[in-house]
C-alpha cells in the first residue's frame, strides 16, 4: 500500500481538496447563478490539471522531499557507537539520537528512506548534557531492482469505481439515442421558433411518451425532449417550460454537464467532487429560471410551474434524477421568489483573481529534490482528555393557539414534530446544510422557513392554529379516499384555526436526514404528500356564486330578478344549467338555494367586468397573500394579455371556471367576509390583539346591509331550504350557511366543494372543504363539513385570535 501512496499522490488530494473547498466557499458568495455557474464549471474542469500536476516536473518547487546525489551508493557505513547519544526529556522519556556528521559526495545516499536504523537522527551542533553508549546498529540491504513489485491493487480499484461512476451516464446517454419519439397532436413549434428567432439553428423538439420532465440533453446535436402530453398543458407553464431549456442550449449546460460528469466520475472517491457537482447542476438550473423571468414570466407563475412539474420527475437520465430532489427545488422556488441580487463589480473581481490564483498555485506546488536534513523527533505530548462532543444548538419552538408546542427540539437538541402528517405543511421542515466545512441547520418550507432566523436565534413563535382541530380534521380527510383540504376561520378576526392538507408526509422522516428511499417514495406517490392543497390553486366552481352576487350588488342591481331557462347561448357555445328543464325566475337566495347557473351567468354579465374586479379586490383575492406561508395569489378577473374579455369569458367566470383559479384559503376568506360583514386579514401568527386590517362591505360601492342579508338567507337555504343542493351538511338544532361546488377540471374529473359558516345568527367559524376527484359538492365535500361542525360548536369558542 505504502508503494502507491505516495508522496505525490498524497500531495494531489490535498491540492484538490484545497480548491474544492475555496471554490465551494467562493460560490456561496456569489449572489448572480450566472456567475455561480461559471465559477464552477471552471473550476471543475481543472481538477485534473490541478491533481496531475503533481506526478510532473512543477514550474516552482516549494516543497522538499528527501535527500538527493547524482551518485548514489548501493550501502552506507554502520552508524559508530559514537554517534550514538541519549537524552532525557522533560517527562523522564530516555530518547536516542544518531549524531550527524558531514559526509563526502561519494557517501551521499539516494533519493531513498534510510532503513538502516530505527535511531532518529540529530544535527551535529546539538549537545546532550548526557550520553551513553548504545550497540552498533547493523545496515540493511537497499531492495534489488529485479525484485518484483506489489500488486498494482490500488491504481486498479480507482480505475474499477471510474468504470462504475461511469456507466450510469454512459446508460442514460444509450436510452436517450435510442428513445422513441411520438408525434403529438398540436406540438408547440410555433412557440419554440418564436424563442430562437434570433438564432440560426432551431434545437429540435423530441416527444417520448415515457413519464418525463423537459429535458435539454446532446452534446453534438443538442435537442429538447418533451413528455407527449406537454401540448396539453396551460400555455404559461409550455411556455415558461421551454424558455428554460432554451436557456440550458444557449448556455451549452448539457455539454458542461457532461464534462463535469466525467470528472466526477473519475475523482469518485472525493466527496466534495460530488458536492461541487451538485452545486453545478442547482446553479445552471437557477441560471435558467433567472433567465426565464427575465423573458417576462411572473416569479410567482414561474414558481408554480415548477412545483407543478413534480407530476413529470420520472426520467431515465441519472442526471434528471438529482435535479428533482426537493432541496435544490426548494432552493430554486427560494431564488424565484426572492428579491435577486447582484454582486458588485468588485466582488466578482475579487472572487475571480482568488479562483485563479487558487488554481495556478494548486499547478505549480510540487517536490523539490533538494537535499534537507530531518528535523530531531520531538517527545509526544500527553494526550488530551476525550472529546466531549457539545450539545446541538437549541432552536425556538413554534406553538399553537394553546401554547401546545407543534415544532420543538427535545433535550438532544433533535428537532421532532409532535403533530406530524397533520401539520407538516404548515410547519414544514429543517434542513442540514454545509457552509464553510461547517453543518448547519435550517428551515426549508412552512414557518420553519418563513421564521428561520427568529427560531435560529432561539425564539418561539405563537401561531392562531389549534393543533387538537387540525389533527382532527386530518383524521376526517384521511377516512375517506379522495385527497382533500380543511381550511377553519375565524371570520370575526380573520385568524387561521386549521388549515390541514391530505395526504401529507411526516416531517420527522427529515431529522436529522430523509433517505434516499423515503425521499423518492413521496416523490413518485400518485397522491402527491408534498403538495399544500389548502394553498395550491385549482378551479373553484360554484362557491365563487356568492361572490358573483356581491358584484352585484356592487353594481346596484339589488337583488335583481331574472327569468332563467336551462341554458344560455352564446354563438356556438351553449352554458347549460344542471336542470335540464329550468324556466323559473329567482332573485339572489333562490338563485343560490338551487345554485342555478344561468341566474349567476346572467348576473355576472350585467355586474360587468369592473364590479366583479372591484369586489375581488375588497376582498384581495389578487394580493395581499396570506403571511407567514409562500401562497399564490388567486386568479379572479385576471385573462392572458390580447385575450378579448367577451360576454362568454364573463360567464364562465361567474360559474368559477374558465381561467379562474382559488385555493381553499381563498375561499374561506370570502365566506368569511360575507359572514361578518367585513375583510379582516387572515392571519397565522398570535399577535394578541385584534390589530389586523380589516375593511367593512357596507358602503363599498352600492352595497347595503340588505345586499349581504339576500347572500346569507341564500346560503341559508341552500343547507335548510327545500330544494337546497348542501342538505347533507346539515346538523339537527343547529343554523348554518353554506355553498356547494362541483368543479370541472378535465374531461370526467372534477373537484369537490363546500364552504360554509355557523352559526347562522352569530357567526364563530367558517369552514371550507375541498376534495381533489370526487364528482359532487353536495355528495361528498357538505357532509365532512357537517362533521367538523359539529365537533367545532362542541368547543368552547375561540376568543381573540
Amino acid at each position: 500500500m505504502s508503494h502507491f501512496l505516495s508522496p505525490e499522490l498524497l500531495l494531489a488530494l490535498a491540492k484538490i481538496t484545497c480548491l474544492l473547498l475555496v471554490i465551494l466557499v467562493l460560490a456561496h458568495f456569489l449572489k448572480n447563478p450566472i456567475h455561480r455557474a461559471q465559477l464552477l464549471t471552471c473550476s471543475i474542469l481543472a481538477l485534473p490539471l490541478v491533481f496531475f500536476s503533481s506526478f510532473r516536473t512543477p514550474l516552482v518547487a516549494l516543497i522538499p522531499l528527501v535527500e538527493d546525489s547524482s551518485e548514489p551508493t548501493e550501502t552506507r557505513p554502520a552508524p559508530s557507537s559514537t554517534n550514538i547519544v541519549t537524552i532525557e526529556d522533560s517527562f523522564g522519556e530516555t530518547i536516542a539520537y544518531r549524531r550527524m556528521e558531514p559526509l563526502s559526495d561519494a557517501e551521499l545516499w539516494a533519493i531513498e528512506p534510510d532503513n538502516t536504523s530505527e535511531v532518529p537522527e540529530i544535527p551535529p551542533s546539538y549537545s546532550p548534557s548526557k550520553s551513553t553508549p548504545l550497540p552498533t546498529a547493523q545496515p540493511a540491504s537497499r531492495p534489488s531492482s529485479q525484485q518484483a513489485s506489489p500488486f498494482p491493487w490500488l491504481p486498479l480499484f480507482a480505475l474499477q469505481g471510474t468504470l462504475l461512476t461511469l456507466l450510469p451516464l454512459l446508460i442514460s446517454s444509450i436510452r436517450l439515442f435510442k428513445l422513441s419519439k411520438s408525434a403529438p397532436d398540436n406540438p408547440p413549434l410555433s412557440l419554440w421558433k418564436e424563442i430562437h428567432q434570433n438564432s440560426r439553428i432551431i434545437p429540435p423538439l423530441y416527444f417520448t411518451p415515457i413519464p418525463a420532465a423537459a429535458f435539454a440533453c446532446g452534446i453534438l446535436k443538442p435537442c429538447v425532449i418533451l413528455p407527449d402530453d406537454s401540448p396539453t398543458w396551460p400555455p404559461r407553464q409550455i411556455r415558461s417550460t421551454l424558455v428554460h431549456e432554451a436557456e440550458h442550449l444557449r448556455r451549452r449546460d448539457p455539454l458542461f454537464r457532461f464534462l463535469s460528469s466525467v470528472v466526477r466520475a473519475l475523482f469518485w472517491f472525493h466527496p466534495l467532487v460530488w458536492v461541487a457537482h451538485r452545486q453545478l447542476i442547482a446553479a445552471q438550473e437557477q441560471a435558467c429560471d433567472q433567465a426565464a423571468i427575465n423573458h417576462g414570466i411572473a416569479p410567482g407563475d414561474y414558481a408554480e410551474d415548477l412545483l407543478t412539474s413534480l407530476d413529470y420527475s420520472q426520467f431515465t437520465p441519472a442526471e434528471a434524477l438529482s435535479m428533482t430532489r426537493w432541496s435544490q427545488l426548494g432552493n430554486r422556488v427560494r431564488h424565484i421568489l426572492e428579491k435577486p441580487k447582484s454582486n458588485t463589480k468588485t466582488s466578482l473581481i475579487l472572487v475571480s483573481v482568488l479562483t485563479i490564483a487558487t488554481i495556478l498555485a494548486s499547478t505549480s506546488i510540487g517536490f523539490s529534490q533538494s537535499a534537507v536534513q530531518p528535523t530531531p523527533v520531538a517527545p509526544s505530548p500527553a494526550p488530551p482528555e476525550k472529546f466531549k462532543k457539545p450539545p446541538a444548538p437549541s432552536r425556538g419552538t413554534l406553538l399553537d393557539r394553546n401554547d401546545t408546542p407543534i415544532a420543538i427540539n427535545d433535550p438532544n437538541g433533535k428537532r421532532t414534530y409532535p403533530f406530524g402528517k397533520s401539520m407538516a405543511h404548515v410547519t414544514g421542515y429543517i434542513w442540514k446544510k454545509f457552509l464553510g466545512g461547517t453543518e448547519k441547520s435550517q428551515g426549508v418550507i412552512g414557518l420553519e422557513n418563513t421564521f428561520e432566523n427568529s427560531l435560529a436565534a432561539k425564539k418561539s413563535i405563537k401561531t392562531t392554529l389549534d393543533a387538537k382541530v387540525q389533527q382532527y380534521c386530518y383524521e376526517v380527510l384521511s377516512k375517506q379516499e379522495f385527497p382533500g383540504s380543511i381550511v377553519i376561520q375565524n371570520p370575526k378576526n380573520g385568524a387561521i384555526i386549521s388549515m390541514t392538507s391530505y395526504p401529507a408526509y411526516d416531517p420527522n422522516l427529515f431529522i436529522p436526514e430523509i433517505s434516499a428511499e423515503n425521499f423518492k417514495a413521496l416523490q413518485i406517490d400518485e397522491r402527491q404528500p408534498l403538495l399544500d392543497r389548502s394553498l395550491g390553486l385549482t378551479v373553484p366552481g360554484s362557491v365563487v356564486k356568492p361572490l358573483v352576487a356581491l358584484a352585484g350588488e356592487y353594481k346596484g342591481l339589488n337583488n335583481p330578478e331574472i327569468h332563467c331557462k336551462s341554458f344560455v347561448q352564446f354563438e356556438k357555445i351553449r352554458i347549460r344549467d344542471w336542470k335540464s328543464d329550468r324556466n323559473e325566475s329567482f332573485r339572489i337566495p333562490g338563485a343560490l338555494e338551487q345554485s342555478c347557473n344561468t341566474y349567476f351567468v346572467r348576473l355576472g354579465i350585467r355586474a360587468g367586468r369592473e364590479s366583479l374586479t372591484e369586489v375581488g379586490n375588497i376582498l384581495h383575492l389578487n394580493g395581499s397573500p396570506l403571511e407567514a406561508l409562500y401562497s399564490r395569489n388567486s386568479q379572479w378577473m385576471t385573462f392572458p394579455p390580447g385575450e378579448e374579455v367577451d360576454d362568454l369569458s364573463l360567464a364562465t367566470a361567474s360559474l368559477g371556471q374558465g381561467h379562474t383559479l382559488m385555493s381553499p384559503f381563498h375561499v374561506s376568506s370570502i365566506t368569511s367576509a360575507i359572514a361578518s360583514g367585513f375583510w379582516h386579514k387572515p392571519h397565522l401568527i398570535f399577535s394578541g390583539e385584534n390589530s389586523r386590517a380589516s375593511t367593512a362591505l357596507t358602503g363599498q360601492g352600492k352595497i347595503t346591509g340588505e345586499s349581504l342579508d339576500a347572500i346569507r338567507k341564500g346560503m341559508h337555504l341552500t343547507i335548510h331550504g327545500d330544494r337546497g343542493t348542501s342538505k347533507l351538511a346539515a346538523i339537527p338544532g343547529i343554523n348554518l350557511a353554506g355553498k356547494t361546488g362541483t368543479a370541472q377540471v378535465g374531461r370526467g374529473a372534477a373537484n369537490s366543494w363546500f364552504t360554509g359558516y355557523g352559526p347562522y345568527e352569530d357567526p364563530r367559524y367558517t369552514v371550507t372543504v375541498m376534495l381533489s376527484g370526487a364528482k359532487s359538492g353536495g355528495r361528498f365535500a357538505a357532509p365532512i363539513a357537517a362533521e367538523i361542525f359539529k365537533s367545532l360548536l362542541k368547543r368552547p369558542q375561540h376568543s381573540g385570535e
